[in-house]
């Protein structure tokens, strides 16, 4: 899915995590991607490392999963702060990237 996006959205994607990372947000919307995240380094953010796309990939499927699922109770898995997760929605909502998904 993350392929399919095309370069545009997955850097403004890209851009919505930096700008997380730079405020110092913790915790994501999934295991994985929290476990790639806490691995990352300042300088692997600047340079783009693999690291850092395997983080953007990973963040951004479970972004997506989060972002599908109706209204309810949240996970344990979902450690992102409310306001970094409303951030998320607004993209999401921005991109109308449901037409996409095709699930």
């Amino acid at each position: 899915m993350w392929a399919r996006l095309g370069n545009p959205l997955r850097q403004s994607y890209e851009e919505l995590l930096r700008r997380e990372f730079a405020e110092g947000a913790r915790g994501e919307l999934g295991w994985s991607a929290e476990g790639s995240k806490s691995a990352l380094s300042a300088a692997q953010v600047r340079r783009r490392s693999r690291q850092w796309l395997d983080y953007a990939s990973e963040s951004f499927c479970d972004s997506a999963a989060w972002f599908c699922l109706p209204g309810g109770r949240p996970h344990r898995e979902w450690t992102l702060r409310p306001r970094f997760r409303q951030r998320r929605r607004r993209w999401f909502l921005a991109a109308d990237i449901l037409p996409r998904l095709q699930l």
